[in-house]
């Protein structure tokens, strides 16, 4: 997912990064298995918000049988923001 607004302060105003602490931070899906996460900080409030990557938000949603994408806010998909 790729947000446009900063769910802080509404600011379009976003840059997309990296956190790392001594490599880049992954999200563990299983035992076995990692994933990528993407950072996006306003540049307006200062806000920092990480969202999957999406090979591995595919992987985490079929590893839980759920193969439909949620509605998201305005009633269209999570896709539709």
């Amino acid at each position: 997912m790729t947000p446009d607004r900063c769910p802080c302060c509404g600011s379009p105003r976003l840059h997309e990064g990296t956190l790392v602490a001594q490599h880049p931070v992954r999200f563990r899906l299983s035992f076995w298995r990692t994933g990528g996460v993407r950072a996006f900080a306003c540049l307006d409030c200062g806000a920092i918000r990480n969202f999957l990557d999406e090979k591995a938000l595919a992987r985490l949603r079929e590893a839980n049988g759920l193969e439909e994408l949620p509605m998201g806010r305005k009633g269209g998909t999570m896709s539709d923001f």
